[in-house]
C-alpha cells in the first residue's frame, strides 16, 4: 500500500500507539509517524536514518494518560513514556534531523498553542516548536515559504510567542 500511495505522488502518515505499530510503519516505510506512543531510541534513529517525520500529538495522549486506559500495562508504560522517556527522545529527534510536526487529533484550533507549548516543554527549542507548527509544515507539505508572489499570512501578537506560547492563543492582527 505504502508503495501504491508513493508511485501516486501522495504521503502515508500511520498512527502508532505503541512499539509494535511504529515497528509496522518504519518497515513499511511510511513517511510520517502520529503519536509514536513508547517510541524507543532505536526506532527514533531509525526515522531518522529512513527521513520519517513525527507528529507527536503530545497534548491529545497527555489527556488519555490523565484518565487512564483500561490496559494497564499500556497505561504504565505510556505513563513513563510520557513523564520521563519522551523528554529525552523528543529533542534527540530534532538532533538527529527527523522532522518535528505540531499537530492534534482533537484539539480545537483556538486551543493548538498547546501543542507548541507542549513541544516546549518536552525540549524542543522554543523557534523550533513554533517552526513545527508554521514553516516546517508548510515545507513538509509542499506549501511556498516566504518567498516571493507566495501566498502569506501576517499575525500579529503581543508578546513575542517563542518566550511565550499562550501569545498564540490572542492575536492583536491577522492579514
Amino acid at each position: 500500500m505504502v508503495a501504491a500511495v508513493h508511485a501516486a505522488g501522495a504521503r502515508v502518515a500511520m498512527h502508532c500507539m505503541d512499539t509494535a505499530s511504529v515497528e509496522a510503519a518504519l518497515l513499511a516505510g511510511v513517511d510520517s509517524i502520529e503519536h509514536g506512543s513508547n517510541i524507543t531510541e532505536y526506532q527514533v534513529r531509525r526515522m531518522a536514518a529512513q527521513g520519517i517525520a513525527w507528529c507527536p500529538t503530545i497534548t491529545l495522549i497527555r489527556s488519555f494518560m490523565r484518565r487512564g486506559v483500561p490496559d494497564h500495562d499500556f497505561n504504565e508504560r505510556a505513563l513513563t513514556f510520557y513523564n520521563e522517556t519522551l523528554h529525552k527522545l523528543l529533542p534527540l529527534a530534532a538532533s538527529l534531523g527527523v522532522i518535528i510536526l505540531a499537530g492534534s487529533d482533537t484539539i480545537p484550533p483556538a486551543d493548538f498553542w498547546q501543542e507548541i507549548a507542549v513541544l516546549q516543554e518536552y525540549g524542543l527549542s522554543p523557534q523550533a516548536a513554533l517552526d513545527s507548527a508554521t514553516t516546517v509544515a508548510r515545507d513538509y507539505f509542499g506549501f511556498p515559504g516566504l518567498e516571493n508572489g507566495a501566498p502569506g499570512d501576517v499575525v500579529i501578537y503581543d508578546a513575542d510567542p517563542r518566550d511565550d506560547p499562550e501569545a498564540l492563543a490572542a492575536p492583536s492582527l491577522v492579514l
